[in-house]
């Protein structure tokens, strides 16, 4: 799995803002898949350092995760 590659989103909400913008979606490789309980998992992601400033972690945000099967 770590040579997958799945589209994520950056317009995500978070639990005190609302996004308004366009989503945009970047095509990212699975680093590694952390299982954190028996029904959630962590996924870990190479960001090039260009789209670090989108990807950095705010408290309570999600993304939006797009794969074609």
């Amino acid at each position: 799995m770590s040579s997958s590659v799945i589209d994520v989103s950056t317009n995500h909400l978070s639990t005190n803002q609302a996004s308004s913008a366009i989503s945009h979606f970047f095509p990212l490789r699975i680093r590694g898949i952390q299982q954190e309980t028996r029904d959630a998992i962590t996924l870990v992601f190479d960001v090039p350092p260009e789209w670090e400033a989108q990807f950095r972690f705010t408290q309570g945000q999600y993304v939006t995760l797009r794969a074609w099967i």
